[in-house]
């Protein structure tokens, strides 16, 4: 190809990469928005279990097996947490590099406690 036409597909695969990074960006924000939501969300229901008297939240098909819920409420608001500090959601600061698997493991680890000392105490 003579020289203008390798100009223009430069200037076609520069724009075609910047189009795709405009994309990746604001879908990133967005996939962090939609983790934002899910922790709002999953607190606010932990926290209506907890705060609900006791005949309303036994009487609720929603909140049946309630120690099981918990259980369930403390890995996803964990898992999420994990997940959001680990796609820059701004829970880890850049200069500490190994903050992500601290986050992990100060989330999981009492999660998996909990769990572990659920599913004993069910048996």
């Amino acid at each position: 190809p003579d020289l203008r036409t390798r100009a223009i597909r430069g200037v076609v695969q520069r724009v075609g990469s910047a189009d795709r990074a405009a994309f990746l960006v604001r879908l990133a924000r967005l996939m962090r928005a939609v983790v934002q939501v899910s922790i709002v969300l999953t607190f606010l229901h932990a926290c209506a279990g907890e705060l609900l008297p006791l005949p309303v939240r036994q009487g609720s098909v929603l909140y049946q097996n309630w120690p099981l819920q918990q259980v369930a409420l403390l890995i996803a608001l964990s898992s999420l947490i994990v997940l959001l500090g680990c796609s820059g959601g701004g829970c880890i600061p850049n200069w500490m590099p190994n903050a992500s698997w601290t986050l992990a493991a100060l989330n999981v680890l009492p999660v998996l406690a909990t769990l572990l000392a659920t599913g004993f105490d069910a048996a």
